[in-house]
């Protein structure tokens, strides 16, 4: 549904801001390093995997649009699974 995956963007875009906030990149954001709970009627998102995680220097700006730029990309990948409908419906909440 657009709640659940707008709960996933949400909490995986708090972990992106606080890895990035420690100059630290993911390295492989993509699905399979995404686990999500669904319980309670709210996603709780981890993103694991950090085996290719690295530091990298403040003002570096150039991971962090890389990890953007997959974030993107993955929930572009979980939009495709939403019905038009159900997108038209949860739009303005956007």
């Amino acid at each position: 549904s657009a709640e659940f995956l707008l709960g996933v963007a949400a909490e995986l875009a708090a972990a992106l801001a606080y890895t990035h906030a420690h100059h630290v990149s993911h390295g492989d954001v993509y699905a399979h390093n995404v686990l999500v709970n669904w319980s309670g009627g709210h996603p709780l998102t981890t993103l694991y995997d950090f085996g290719a995680a690295f530091f990298y220097p403040s003002g570096e700006a150039g991971y962090e649009r890389v990890e953007v730029r997959a974030f993107g990309l993955l929930l572009a990948d979980m939009a495709e699974y939403l019905q038009a409908d159900d997108i038209d419906a949860h739009v303005a909440y956007l």
